[in-house]
């Protein structure tokens, strides 16, 4: 369990951070769209967006000369802005979403749907929410329509199913960040329990614990947090469930065993004792103590000598700087990675046929190769590899030939187009991608976001056979939205032999930081220091690589 213990405080409205304020800039753009506004306006928005996703200082910090002189923003748009940081809305988007419905916005949100399908589901097939469409696509009603054949329906039907199944669910930092908002609200610090508790990475109803003896009546806390900018992510109209719980003084320590859970960990347990504190527990019941996040495992748990903990993360790998579609440029990132502790970080901007990423020409990988070497002549107490993340193409290829793949520290191969294969083709492709010489960390496995998008199946045991053959790490993608390889695979992947990488995939200085979820979700495997290439010294990395 976790305790949120902020300090007292007024419940106030929530600032909006630049990302919200982007957000709400692209769904205006988007809603215009839909009812055919004018285009030169939608583009200013869109354009505000973009620009507004790179600023780093908080919008909320400018003054209002600063916030006009921002590219793509303006005095029209600064007021805009203005008005969200101050109310939390913005009158002209609302004005516009009073002529959308509110299901065909909701349409948007589905993976897939782009404004000008929606517009002609909307506005030629009459269909106004999710569910319609949902029942267009089993009743084949979709295919008399351009542009949406049979394949395209079939398509969009598991989507469909997709997007609701992942209804009133959030990942797990805007749980976490839920419960914080819930503390300040009620002004009181309070126990994470269940699904946030164990780090899962999709958080489906937040427990929470209070102590007994605080007053009988909890401010109206909930109400205010409906408006929370967190439940968004959800996908839902307030559907998140959140649950208070009351400790006990005498029974406190078994109540957050309780109700931590998972149940069939607890019914393996038995009949608890009463007892006031939970590391008082396991003695009592006769148990090694068990760490939340290995909770979710089958029962009986083999807990590791030493659990995978951040402070054993030695190495940053996987980043992405200005260079192709990162924020920050390689001086800044390794700054900030020596900064955070680090001894090495690894540049792996994207490849050539990332061009939607910026992905590196031949020329600008040889210019980039010239930097990071004269970084290293200039700072020799700190070490930035030279990396990449090369795509792996339709038929397994890497994205280079072999003389430039062979001038990278590391390579980490990694599927961002195609994704819709059958196990057997997947298989093969990544089969392909792993026996290159030059190949030392298999990303992104799956290829899966959470709450938007399933990973492609795979022949697991084939992929992890073959890595372990190869030497080539296993990433487990440290970025929330994806935490991929799955934590349920870890262990196996261990099993067979395979090295695992924790890697933040960061396309940003603050997104280094990201490597601490990638390591919870570690720690839910139970996976060793040694098994993880982060921890080696670099010597021993290095020998790795080469």
């Amino acid at each position: 369990s976790e305790t949120v213990n902020n300090p007292p405080c007024q419940p106030i409205a929530h600032t909006m951070t630049n990302k919200d304020i982007a957000q709400k800039f692209d769904l205006l753009a988007q809603v215009m769209q839909l009812l055919g506004e004018n285009s030169f306006k939608i583009r200013s928005y869109q354009n505000a967006a973009r620009y507004l996703k790179k600023v780093e200082q908080p919008l909320s910090q400018l003054s209002r000369p600063e916030l006009e002189a921002l590219p793509g923003v303006g005095k029209a748009i600064a007021d805009k802005i203005g008005q969200l940081l101050l109310e939390n809305r913005m009158s002209t988007l609302d004005g516009y979403l009073e002529k959308v419905p509110a299901g065909v916005v909701e349409l948007l949100t589905v993976p897939g749907l782009g404004v000008q399908k929606v517009q002609v589901i909307w506005q030629e097939m009459g269909i106004e929410s999710p569910g319609e469409l949902l029942y267009a696509c089993t009743e084949n009603r979709l295919t008399d329509y351009k542009g949406f054949g049979a394949k395209t329906q079939a398509q969009l039907l598991e989507r469909l199913e997709f997007h609701f199944a992942h209804q009133g669910k959030m990942r797990l930092p805007a749980a976490r960040h839920l419960a914080a908002e819930l503390s300040n609200s009620w002004q009181l610090p309070i126990v994470l329990l269940g699904e946030a508790a164990r780090y899962n990475p999709v958080v489906n109803h937040l427990v929470v614990g209070v102590d007994a003896d605080v007053p009988q009546t909890l401010p109206e806390g909930l109400t205010w947090l409906q408006h929370s900018p967190h439940l968004a992510e959800a996908q839902t109209d307030g559907g998140f469930q959140i649950t208070c719980h009351r400790l006990d003084a005498h029974r406190r320590g078994t109540q957050i065993v309780e109700l931590t859970g998972p149940r069939a960990f607890i019914a393996a347990l038995g009949s608890l004792p009463d007892c006031a504190n939970e590391d008082a527990l396991w003695p009592m019941l006769g148990r090694t103590p068990i760490p939340a996040p290995m909770r979710d495992n089958p029962m009986p748990i083999a807990v590791p000598p030493q659990l995978i903990a951040d402070h054993h993360i030695k190495h940053v790998i996987h980043t992405h700087t200005k260079w192709s579609d990162g924020l920050h440029t390689v001086a800044e990132m390794a700054e900030a990675a020596q900064k955070a502790g680090f001894a090495s970080i690894t540049i792996t901007d994207h490849s050539r046929s990332a061009g939607y990423a910026g992905g590196l020409s031949i020329e600008r990988v040889l210019l980039q190769w010239a930097e990071i070497d004269g970084y290293n002549a200039a700072h020799p107490d700190f070490r930035v590899l030279r990396g990449i993340e090369s795509d792996i193409l339709i038929d397994g290829r890497l994205d280079y030939p072999n003389e430039i793949l062979a001038g990278f520290d590391l390579v980490v191969a990694s599927v961002h187009s195609g994704l819709r294969m059958d196990a057997d083709t997947a298989t093969a492709r990544l089969l392909h991608a792993i026996r290159h010489p030059h190949t030392h960390v298999l990303g992104h496995p799956t290829g899966r976001l959470l709450l938007s998008r399933s990973g492609y199946n795979l022949h697991f045991a084939e992929i992890f056979e073959a890595c372990a053959a190869h030497k080539v790490a296993i990433e487990l993608n440290a970025n929330p939205a994806r935490l991929d390889l799955d934590w349920s695979l870890v262990a196996r992947a261990v099993a067979a032999g395979v090295v695992i990488a924790i890697n933040p995939d960061a396309h940003s200085r603050e997104a280094i930081s990201h490597i601490r979820y990638g390591v919870e979700s570690a720690q839910k495997a139970g996976l060793e220091p040694q098994n993880c290439l982060n921890t080696w010294p670099l010597e021993q990395l290095l020998a790795f690589l080469s």
